[in-house]
């Protein structure tokens, strides 16, 4: 199971509602993130690609006095080309950065992380407890030229827009592990950094699809003449115990009269013709 970054769009901010971009997916990506930052918090609901709702990363918001941050995702976006409509009714300075990523199992968001602070280096510290993790971060700056020298993931973007910055990075770590998401910039601000981590879903195959339980089964004991039912015994999960039906062979009275019993040493039944003859049997014990 493996990461890789798909595709990205960093288009102008505008104060439009709502704000729309075009953007296009790849028949790989199955992980769709749009990274919203605004000067002021956005208002109008959620964004949508393809007319259908994103979803918003549990706790992914985040603000300064100068900045909003928003994390959103879709798991396996359709391949298409479409919108992605961000309302925004508040009319807030509103800078997306769109990316996909491509995973060889199904991806699922497992957290987020989210930090504020005024001084240089925007970070935060991203905690994985699983493997194969792609994770994003989002930063606001309210800085009026913000142009950081660095990240401690892979850009996307990360640079001005009009009179505070924004910036969209990942990384891609095999293991478990805490994980910096930081930007370097020498000149002390206010800032906002959230991020979002997705690991793969774990897919178990069982081979073969059915299972044989090849085990010793002890014969059962038949008298003479008995029907085990049914005749093969299949074990699935457990071994049930066979039903048996025990059929007893008919009495005969060969010589037709009342010298000779075909029962004579079959069981201790006392067998009497009353009449004499073949007509009449019966054991007056019912055995």
């Amino acid at each position: 199971m493996s990461w890789t970054f798909g595709t990205s769009s960093a288009p102008a901010q505008s104060t439009a509602n709502p704000f729309v971009q075009s953007f296009t997916t790849n028949s790989a990506d199955t992980l769709l993130v749009v990274g919203i930052p605004n000067n002021i918090a956005r208002t109008g609901g959620s964004p949508t690609f393809n007319g259908t709702a994103l979803t918003q990363v549990p706790a992914g918001s985040v603000a300064t006095a100068e900045t909003s941050l928003e994390i959103w995702y879709m798991i396996n976006p359709p391949t298409t080309t479409a919108n992605v409509s961000i309302p925004n009714s508040g009319a807030s300075q509103c800078a997306p950065v769109i990316a996909t990523a491509r995973s060889t199992s199904t991806p699922v968001y497992t957290n987020t992380s989210n930090a504020t602070a005024t001084s240089t280096n925007p970070t935060v510290d991203s905690t994985v407890t699983t493997p194969n993790n792609i994770i994003f971060a989002l930063a606001g700056d309210d800085e009026n030229t913000w142009s950081p020298s660095g990240v401690t993931g892979t850009d996307i973007s990360s640079g001005d827009v009009a009179n505070w910055g924004r910036g969209l990075q990942y990384r891609i770590e095999a293991t478990s592990g805490t994980y910096a998401m930081g930007w370097t910039d020498s000149s002390s601000s206010r800032w906002a950094v959230v991020t979002a981590a997705f690991t793969e879903a774990v897919s178990v195959t069982v081979s073969p699809a059915v299972i044989d339980i090849v085990s010793s089964v002890q014969d059962p004991t038949v008298q003479a003449g008995a029907i085990v039912s049914p005749a093969v015994i299949t074990v699935l999960a457990g071994v049930q115990a066979p039903t048996v039906t025990t059929v007893l062979p008919p009495w005969t009275n060969p010589s037709k009269n009342s010298s000779s019993w075909g029962n004579t040493a079959k069981n201790s039944a006392t067998w009497t013709n009353a009449s004499k003859n073949s007509s009449t049997w019966t054991n007056e014990d019912k055995s």
